[in-house]
């Protein structure tokens, strides 16, 4: 059975266990299986929980692509696919790590460890069970997806891999999200090879690049192919949307992504019920090295000399972390897909819909990095040469579909009191709170500081709505 959030509680002494799916208690005597995503024989994008006559199971797939909370203390386990869920439950104790704070902020998950900004919450390591019976046991499955395969069919199995995940979908209620960056242009070239007629779909304001382009690129499909777009020139949010979201995401990741949801209710009005994404092509265009990590996945110097309070802690932090970085190509994978980018799983789960994204596959990925390992030659071009195109021009300079300037203008005095709540806070021990409140009120913030505020702004309002102090 289909499940859109699920939450778990389980008393250590007298091991009780309740369970809520989609807010309803389940019963659980009668043996019962819920899924959240999708699955295609051992590989897929999910969620599961399996009730049996005598345990409860919680299981996720190779990638951690939906989060999996779990809050544990002397007397109870939580487990959650929202962090809300398990911080407002009544027994639990939750603060936020101070410790933690750099090191969140420089990458905008925690890199390389198991546990959240949150004190006693933890995220599931991928490809892990969790069982509830007379004892509590956690067991990761040995299938570790980078170990070298000789087998360098690349192609086939990412053909193969996408004939199996998207065989028998309706192209009335499925559509591929295309943009102009570089990742959606092999998924358009990718279904148009397989001859499978999906529609295409992209949101931003109207004179982004992602929604001109994405026109363009729509033109090159069967004249009858349904486009859809949702535009946001004249989207404001109320605050309570703007809480909500917060809440959603437990204050992890830019408030920019309120319009990927705002984007996902709308898909979901118009009768859609499956999306197709493209993200982490990337992994076929890019080799990825520590510096390419420090210099393009964490916040920049400039941000951190404006706004951060002790700067050579944070220096620490970030080379501490860097220093734990052993294959960046995992790194990349399994902290920036499934930490960095959770949101979209997230939220597509929690309204109703399907996110499937095609590079996710056991066998191509394994392919992909053997074959890059060992050769040294990126992936990108081969692939589009099997596909007949040899000559796409790529994006260089992909800009984003959404402005964060409009976005912080239209909604100025919600996050001024947001920050004017802070300005002497025990938060303020680690921002400059008052000069980015100044900038934001003048509307002088440089592109970099409104992506670095509106980071910043997300978390804050989880912690206001949730009366979280420092630990």
């Amino acid at each position: 059975m289909k499940m859109n959030k699920f939450l778990f509680t389980y008393n250590k002494k007298s091991r009780e266990k309740e369970l809520y799916i989609s807010d309803k208690k389940i019963n659980l005597k009668n043996p019962s299986n819920y899924k959240m995503g999708y699955t295609y024989g051992n590989d897929g994008e999910y969620i599961k929980v399996n009730i049996t006559e005598t345990s409860v199971e919680i299981k996720n797939d190779l990638y951690s692509s939906h989060p999996v909370y779990i809050y544990e203390d002397d007397y109870n386990i939580i487990v959650s696919s929202l962090l809300v869920d398990i911080i407002s439950n009544k027994n639990t104790n939750t603060s936020i790590n101070s410790s933690d704070i750099y090191s969140y902020f420089a990458f905008t998950y925690l890199p390389n460890q198991d546990n959240t900004l949150y004190s006693n919450i933890r995220q599931l390591k991928y490809n892990t069970k969790l069982i509830f019976n007379k004892k509590f046991e956690e067991i990761q499955e040995n299938q570790n997806i980078f170990l070298e395969n000789n087998d360098n069919k690349l192609f086939d199995s990412l053909v193969k891999s996408t004939v199996n995940k998207l065989k028998g979908l309706n192209t009335i209620d499925t559509s591929l999200c295309l943009t102009s960056g570089n990742d959606s242009i092999i998924s358009l070239f990718l279904l148009k090879y397989l001859d499978m007629n999906f529609g295409t779909c992209t949101y931003g304001f109207s004179n982004s690049k992602d929604i001109i382009k994405s026109r363009d690129r729509h033109k090159l499909l069967s004249s009858n192919i349904s486009r859809e777009e949702v535009l946001f020139d004249n989207i404001k949010f109320t605050d309570k949307e703007l809480e909500k979201f917060s809440s959603i995401t437990g204050g992890i990741t830019s408030y920019s992504n309120i319009y990927l949801l705002y984007f996902i209710k709308n898909m979901r009005n118009r009768g859609y019920k499956n999306l197709i994404f493209s993200d982490h092509f990337e992994t076929t265009r890019k080799i990825i090295t520590l510096k390419d990590i420090k210099e393009n996945y964490t916040t920049p110097k400039e941000i951190v000399n404006k706004y951060f309070i002790n700067k050579d802690l944070y220096s620490k932090k970030e080379k501490s972390t860097l220093l734990t970085i052993k294959d960046p190509y995992q790194f990349y994978l399994y902290e920036r897909v499934s930490k960095g980018h959770f949101y979209k799983n997230l939220i597509t789960s929690l309204y109703g819909m399907k996110k499937i994204t095609l590079p996710f596959d056991f066998n191509f990925l394994q392919n992909n990095y053997s074959y890059i390992k060992k050769t040294g030659e990126l992936t990108y071009n081969k692939i589009l040469s099997k596909l007949g195109k040899d000559n796409v021009k790529t994006n260089v300079n992909h800009n984003f579909s959404i402005n964060n300037k409009i976005f912080l203008s239209n909604h100025l005095d919600f996050f001024m009191n947001v920050l004017q709540l802070e300005k002497d806070s025990d938060i303020s021990e680690f921002f400059n709170i008052k000069k980015l409140r100044s900038k934001l009120s003048s509307n002088t913030l440089s592109s970099e500081e409104e992506w670095f505020a509106l980071r910043l702004l997300n978390f804050l309002v989880f912690k206001q709505i949730n009366k979280l102090k420092l630990l």
